[in-house]
């Protein structure tokens, strides 16, 4: 074995440290909740999934986000900053097995979670030797991204392919021309079209419209 072969051969992470990020992997995989894609009047909602944000706070705590460090050979104290404003890019890059890259993103503002979702490629994001991982990247950001319904504002969203709404049950009413009408229920999480002081009534029902704009 030649002295550079010892070099640059990675050691094998402690199997307790390994635990952490299978858990994340199952945890992940439990918490997803269906919700909907709806780019156009024919979108499907095969893979629409997104993780609650109470959830992913609840879970990706402090000790659990150091943990995780800890295998990716990251120092512990940058688990404050992921916890101030690099949360969600955390969890997308832990679910695409770049964890590490946490690292590079901490440096920039401009790959905070306040700029989430990416609509293009940020020129501070991480170059990879997987040329299409920004791409990866975008699309799986909106499991993490799911938009808030706020009774305070009208939305008229541009919406592509890859957006994930927290609409947890659709039932169509009606169709026509380029729109239709459903009735909708919103996760909790991110219904805020009711009054603050009636939040406790979950699960309210409303109809959205959903059109096509060539």
């Amino acid at each position: 074995m030649s002295e550079s072969e010892a070099v640059h051969r990675p050691r094998k992470p402690q199997a307790d440290h390994n635990h952490a990020l299978i858990e994340y992997h199952n945890w992940l995989k439990d918490t997803r909740v269906l919700g909907s894609g709806c780019l156009t009047t024919e979108a499907t909602d095969s893979d629409c999934r997104f993780v609650p944000k109470s959830d992913l706070q609840h879970y990706l705590k402090r000790e659990t986000i150091v943990k995780i460090l800890r295998v990716l050979g990251i120092r512990h104290h940058s688990a404050d900053v992921i916890l101030k404003g690099y949360l969600k890019n955390f969890a997308i890059l832990l679910s695409l097995d770049h964890g590490k890259l946490i690292e590079w993103f901490l440096q920039y503002d401009s790959l905070s979670d306040k700029k989430l979702p990416f609509e293009t490629c940020p020129p501070t994001f991480p170059q990879t030797s997987d040329p299409n991982f920004f791409n990866t990247f975008s699309r799986r950001q909106w499991m993490f991204c799911a938009p808030t319904f706020s009774y305070r504002k009208h939305y008229i969203w541009a919406l592509n392919d890859d957006c994930v709404l927290p609409i947890v049950e659709k039932e169509e009413l009606g169709r026509g021309g380029s729109s239709v009408t459903y009735k909708i229920r919103l996760h909790p999480c991110y219904d805020r079209l009711i009054e603050k002081n009636d939040q406790k009534k979950a699960f309210q029902q409303y109809r959205i419209v959903l059109c096509s704009i060539n």
